[in-house]
This record gives C-alpha cells, sequence and structure tokens, in this order.
C-alpha cells in the first residue's frame, strides 16, 4: 500500500506537518503544508476541531485489511521490533497515544 504512491489514499486532503520546511511535500503531495513541531500542531488542530470526518469507507477498508493481514510478529528476546514496541505502547496508554511516523 504504502509502496505504492499513487493509490495511497488517493481521495484525502493531506496535511503535512514538518519542522523542516524542505520536507514538506516531498513524498506525497500536500493539500495543508504546516511547518511546525508536531505536538504544538496536533494540540492546535484538535482545539480547532469539533466534528467527526465522514471516514467509514476507510474504516472498511482497513478492516479488510486487518483480516487479510493480521498483526504478528516473532518476539525478539535481544531486541525491540517495531510491532512490539507500538503495542506496549498502547497497552501502557489505554489506547490512548498519537504515534507520528517518518517515511525514512
Amino acid at each position: 500500500l504504502t509502496g505504492n504512491l499513487k493509490h495511497f489514499s488517493p481521495n484525502a486532503k493531506v496535511a503535512h506537518i514538518d519542522i523542516d520546511p524542505a520536507e514538506i511535500g516531498k513524498n506525497v503531495p500536500t493539500n495543508i503544508p504546516i511547518v511546525s513541531d508536531s505536538k504544538e500542531a496536533l494540540i492546535e488542530l484538535m482545539n480547532q476541531t469539533s466534528e467527526s470526518p465522514e471516514n467509514g469507507e476507510w474504516l472498511e477498508t482497513l478492516s479488510k485489511y486487518k483480516e487479510e493481514f493480521p498483526l504478528w510478529y516473532k518476539h525478539d528476546p535481544n531486541g525491540m521490533s517495531p510491532q512490539w514496541l507500538i503495542e506496549a505502547i498502547h497497552k501502557v496508554t489505554n489506547g490512548d497515544a498519537v504515534v507520528t511516523t517518518d517515511v525514512g
């Protein structure tokens, strides 16, 4: 999915938050460029947003992906996999965490 940018969220309006203006729109076309620290930008966006988006179709797509590609991973006792880390964050925050990622 993410390896094919043509099919990556084709109907979405993309907001790209980055502290480095040179990175905005570098990999994915951006509708809403925001040069800022991500924490500050997300807090401000949440303060200005009162409605939930219409995302039923996207949630159905995600549900199908979860059925087709269930989460599993080998736990490495000598290291930490990204999957293990996200699962641990989910557990300690009771699912109330915002996780941001990078494309690099």
